[in-house]
């Protein structure tokens, strides 16, 4: 008899005990401190971090299980026709705005199997079928409260790369950051076009089941709010009294800074920052890792477009002998803290006053509240 999948009825919500010492993440993107569970912290301060994880920790048989049950399930779905099986997972911000669908697991149906069995296997056990929708996405009152559900989605008679839908939804995924981050025309032009090929992917899809949504806040009452969200997904078939169940775990967690080597939680340890911290600050906008520097100069954002010029002269190390580099100061720690947290605007703020100081006034721009808020984080400009 056919295998019947379903979401089961109520996800579990459970504080998330993330590492709090320095961990790598997906790749080596980006060495990281979560911050503890009920530590203080306010919403302006921090980095929102999304992963999911389908099943627990196991051996390549353990995988094998999981795919077998799926493709019993698909067999009595597609049968003799060709289409394709995707878990998306679905993530809304309570304030709106902000509608995030992306393709966790993908497995493609013809002629009676799953296509290409043993890539998938080998996918599955490399991956341990675990990856991340966001990583240290700036958090604001919009993006800190979230809805998140599963779905699953069939597609009739196509055929499709997963790692490519992949790649292609964080990438739209990213569009929608436009109102928390001022993302550059270029970067724009690009996910546009990408995003044409994902709606034309899933427009063509059909809803087959969702699971109930949880809501998920990273900051609560000032104090981080981890959390794990854990779904499961149930394979029911006659000739078992048990079903086999998949847990899918969406995890969340929060951190301070991006040289958290050098930040205690409230200052940094000025000994430990180089002024070139203004050069090699990135921020991941889909797959892709951007430097602040270069996100500036291609912003669309109003504010960040007045500072254009003053930031050109930095860069070309030509003095900047305009009356209102204060002014451009002050907007550029602005745009800073768009882009960063509190604690990583200022100690970029002191980077760049550092590293180009010497081509204005630096000493008019310190009598300004900057130097006070560089100061509060054990800053100073020598």
């Amino acid at each position: 008899m056919a295998t019947k999948l379903r979401f089961a009825r109520d996800p579990v919500i459970a504080e998330y005990s993330a590492p709090t010492s320095l961990v790598v993440r997906h790749g080596g993107f980006a060495a990281v401190v979560n911050a503890p569970v009920g530590d203080a912290i306010s919403v302006e301060q921090a980095y929102g971090f999304i992963s999911y994880k389908l099943g627990e920790a196991g051996e390549e048989q353990y995988y094998e299980k999981i795919l077998k049950r799926f493709q019993e399930y698909l067999q009595g779905e597609f049968g003799n026709s060709k289409g394709v099986f995707t878990l998306l997972l679905r993530i809304k911000a309570k304030q709106g705005g902000l509608d995030i669908k992306q393709p966790i697991f993908t497995m493609q149906w013809e002629n009676q199997r799953i296509l290409f069995w043993d890539k998938v296997i080998k996918q599955a056990v490399a991956s341990k079928l675990e990856g991340y929708v966001f990583d240290e996405i700036r958090l604001t009152n919009q993006t800190n409260t979230l809805e998140v559900g599963l779905e699953t989605h069939f597609q009739d008679d196509v055929s499709v790369d997963f790692s490519a839908i992949q790649q292609v939804g964080k990438l739209v995924n990213a569009s929608q950051l436009v109102s928390v981050i001022p993302l550059s025309a270029q970067a724009l032009g690009i996910i546009d076009t990408l995003g044409s090929i994902f709606k034309l992917i899933f427009d063509s899809s059909t809803l087959k089941d969702k699971s109930q949504s949880k809501d998920v806040r990273f900051i609560s009452n000032g104090k981080v709010d981890a959390s794990k969200i854990t779904h499961v997904m149930e394979f029911e078939n006659s000739n078992s009294n048990v079903p086999f169940k998949l847990p899918i775990n969406i995890s969340f967690s929060v951190t301070r800074s991006k040289t958290p080597a050098a930040f205690d939680g409230t200052r940094f340890d000025q000994s430990k920052l180089s002024y070139t911290l203004i050069d090699t600050l990135t921020l991941p906008i889909g797959d892709k890792q951007y430097t602040l520097m270069d996100l500036l100069l291609q912003s669309t954002n109003d504010r960040d477009k007045t500072i254009k010029p003053f930031l050109s002269a930095m860069l070309a190390h030509k003095r900047y002998g305009e009356a209102d580099a204060q002014g451009q100061c002050d907007d550029l720690y602005g745009s800073f803290n768009a882009y960063l947290s509190q604690a990583d605007a200022r100690s970029a703020m002191w980077a760049f006053l550092t590293k180009y100081g010497a081509y204005f006034d630096r000493d008019k721009v310190l009598q300004g509240p900057l130097k006070t808020e560089l100061a509060a984080v054990g800053l100073t400009v020598a």
